[in-house]
């Protein structure tokens, strides 16, 4: 037989706009004898599947009941079906073919293989070939190192598994990526994997891959299975990706404020008194979140206030909402039975015992739906503003059966579902463009469904803190891109102050900025003045850089390309971007390197090929190189801006303005601001609340141009010393602070929080021209 070739053409947005934007053409070809699919972009080899044709691993490979493994072997014919081509292809059992169907879609091609008859099929199989030097990344939110090369995984939500937001995704710094379509309990290994980290939660025996195979092997548990193949760079992969399960959705901009909470408030009172002690300390807060226990004889499920602990709820949120603090409220999917009365809310038929103290409520049941949603309808009608959704993920439902079908395929679903019971109440309400969330768990289409979520439980260690940030990374390759994690961990039993400082300067950067839990990330204010002074510079980084992470989620939002990146999204050649999985790229242009290891070792930073400014010292670095060795004080967060780049900066030091930033603020209205690090030659962009920025540079020249530019703009330039600056043609000299602050526009040195020239700027219908000369050549 000939070998069948089908061209088909792949579009995929750039992952910042139109950088990167590109058109690769994908195709196919069909190998008769025996039966294998291989892929080409653009007129090269991108994909193949493995050689292996026999046993539980093969392409194209099934299992029955009986435990037996049994593979396809040759073609049988081909037909032509709409925008491809459907495979016939022999099995090793007799009267047993396989469909092999491949496809055109938007967004690159679509395998799907089922078994004619599926009969007594109870897992299916597929697996590719791999190169000695690919790298992977993917497999949805997990703690461990991002590299997945050596690594199996249990695509099955778990909280005991530190896996809450699996997806069946992953892509190759070979430049393609596949996402398996399908909610049922899956596994992948990588090439070299032990098998060691699928735990308890994980997909053994039903789905068993083999250890140290030089492939990838995939497992779902099903009769049939169907997987996307997209083709580009990583960032082309997971816009691909995110396009077919769902874009994140754009979150609310009060998201974005400081979230503070207690594992445990005695009562309004104390609920009150965080809001005001933050404010005393100038520190900004947009939420109190009111966790478990709050119902009623802490029994959750009733989704009643406790009548000793909470006799006032209406009063409790209006006394926040006075202080201009929201209220976020503790759900969760459960029903509370040990030390609690049988529930009278839900049938017993709804409700399945989670294997500890609680029941999770069956959400596929629609009489049970209706109930779990009215209760939270009566929350946001009570003034509610957000909700913390808690426990998506911590009952096993593979074994049991549901309203809407076999736990098997509904397991994995589950937290989409309660998203979107979420998602159903808020749109009900009419609060969409008021009302956050931050959730625990997470499937595919989470994030399109409700705006935020969070990591989770961490130990209050250095170790819980790098878990934090891989899981924010790993989260974001699947689309959270609104995320963040418990400031100072979850457990923090051996908390210190220099752990709490070095996590609040990651939450810094993190879109959810959220603090609290269990004893001093709780209550911080004890750690004694420096660290209240630490914290409140890393709560106020966070206001200073919303503008920036907002555009950056704006972005998300159209390309699904994260907020928070790994080096190796956007260096994927890059061999130490790989290593370096405990840094953050914020969007393209800034470079977060936190401090993951206690004093006093002294960190390590890489940065990938280009210049950079480091903004607390104004030096330029050249990177690409070695890792270099950073002191890092603890007040300092080690942050490098691109060079030649700007970003919205709302910077509130120095106190240029005679009317000063509301600490509480994260934007003002006709006030707005940049940060820039001047290099040779243009550079433009637009932000949706600030306008145009653009700079060109020549020689010691610097010419900047706003157009429909806020009344106030400011404009921070790192790493320059000027000779003389004009302001719309008017030659300026430099002011002291004071005078500044009093003049209508001008400059003035800064050196905190980052040194370089400050500008104070007041366009006149939006347009503003400066011009500067400078002493040293950027």
């Amino acid at each position: 037989m000939t070998i069948a070739v089908l061209a088909i053409a792949l579009a995929c947005g750039g992952a910042t706009g139109a950088r990167g934007a590109t058109t690769k053409g994908l195709s196919w070809t069909a190998s008769p004898s025996p039966f294998r699919l291989s892929f080409s972009a653009g007129g090269a080899p991108l994909l193949s599947e493995a050689a292996l044709f026999s046993g539980p691993n093969a392409r194209l490979g099934y299992r029955l009941i009986d435990g037996s493994p049994h593979a396809v072997t040759s073609l049988v014919n081909s037909t032509s079906i709409p925008d491809g081509t459907e495979y016939r292809a022999a099995t090793d059992e007799s009267g047993r073919t396989a469909l092999v169907d491949v496809t055109r879609t938007a967004t690159g091609a679509r395998v799907s293989f089922t078994l004619d008859p599926a009969t007594g099929v109870k897992s299916t199989f597929e697996s590719f070939a791999a190169s000695g030097i690919e790298q992977y990344l993917g497999g949805g939110e997990q703690p461990r190192p991002l590299d997945l090369r050596g690594r199996s995984l249990a695509i099955k939500a778990s909280y005991t598994c530190q896996h809450t937001m699996p997806a069946p995704f992953y892509l190759s710094s070979a430049g393609y990526g596949i996402s398996l379509r399908t909610t049922a309990i899956a596994s992948i290994a990588f090439p070299g994997a032990s098998l060691a980290d699928t735990c308890d939660g994980g997909v053994e025996p039903t789905c068993p891959l083999t250890p140290g195979l030089a492939i990838v092997q995939l497992c779902a548990k099903t009769a049939g299975l169907s997987y996307d193949v997209f083709a580009g760079t990583p960032e082309q992969v997971v816009s691909a990706y995110t396009a077919t399960v769902g874009r994140p959705q754009l979150p609310p901009q009060d998201q974005f404020e400081l979230i503070k909470w207690r594992d445990v408030y005695t009562g309004a009172t104390q609920v009150l008194e965080d809001a005001d002690r933050l404010h005393a300390l100038d520190i900004p807060i947009g939420w109190v979140e009111l966790d478990n226990p709050w119902e009623s004889r802490a029994c959750y499920g009733s989704m009643t206030f406790d009548a000793g602990q909470f006799p006032d709820p209406a009063g409790m949120i209006a006394g926040l909402h006075q202080r201009n603090v929201k209220l976020m409220i503790w759900i969760s999917p459960l029903v509370r039975r040990e030390y609690c009365p049988p529930s009278t809310i839900y049938a017993p038929s709804t409700l399945f015992e989670s294997g500890g103290s609680a029941y999770t409520i069956d959400l596929t049941d629609q009489t049970a739906l209706s109930t779990f949603e009215s209760r939270l309808q009566s929350l946001v009608a009570m003034g509610i503003d957000g909700f913390k959704a808690d426990r998506g993920e911590e009952i096993d439902l593979e074994g049991k059966t549901l309203a809407g079908g076999p736990g098997v395929t509904l397991h994995n679903l589950y937290p989409l579902l309660y998203a979107r019971a979420i998602a159903d109440v808020i749109r009900t309400s009419g609060k969409q463009n008021t009302f956050a969330t931050i959730l625990r768990s997470g499937a595919p289409g989470s994030p399109g469904a409700v705006p935020g979520f969070w990591a989770g439980d961490q130990e209050g260690t250095f170790a819980g803190l790098q878990s934090a940030i891989r899981d924010g990374l790993s989260a974001g390759l699947a689309g959270y891109s609104t995320w963040g994690s418990d400031t100072g961990g979850y457990g923090s039993d051996g908390l210190t102050s220099e752990v709490f400082t070095r996590w609040a300067q990651f939450s810094a950067v993190s879109p959810v900025f959220e603090v609290g839990g269990v004893g001093g990330n709780a209550t911080f204010w004890n750690y004694g003045e420096p660290t209240i002074s630490m914290f409140r510079a890393a709560a106020i980084l966070h206001y200073e850089l919303f503008p920036y992470l907002y555009e950056l989620t704006r972005n998300a939002h159209a390309t699904g390309v994260p907020v928070l990146r790994p080096l190796a999204l956007e260096y994927p050649r890059d061999a130490q971007a790989w290593q370096q999985d405990l840094e953050v790229l914020v969007g393209h242009n800034l470079l977060a390197a936190p401090v993951t290891t206690a004093a006093p070792a002294v960190p390590q930073v890489y940065l990938p090929a280009g210049r950079w400014v480091d903004l607390n010292s104004g030096s330029t670095i050249t990177g690409g190189a070695a890792p270099f060795a950073r002191p890092t004080p603890l007040d300092q967060l080690p942050l490098y801006l691109r060079l030649g780049t700007a970003i919205p900066f709302a910077a509130r030091e120095p106190q240029i303005w005679l009317t000063t930033w509301p600490v509480d603020a994260l934007q003002m209205p006709g006030r707005g601001g940049w940060m820039y690090a001047p290099a040779q030659g243009s550079f433009a962009t637009t932000s949706t609340s600030y306008g145009t920025f653009a700079a060109n540079v020549h020689g010691k020249t610097v010419t900047l141009k706003l157009a429909g530019a806020p009344q106030q703009t400011q404009v921070l330039l790192t790493g320059v010393h000027p000779a003389a600056i004009r302001i719309d043609g008017k030659l300026v000299r430099a002011k002291t602070p004071a005078t500044l602050k009093t003049a209508a526009a001008g400059w003035g040195q800064t050196s905190t929080p980052f040194p370089g020239i400050a500008l104070k700027l007041a366009p006149r219908h939006g347009n503003t021209t400066v011009q500067l000369l400078l002493r040293n050549t950027p």
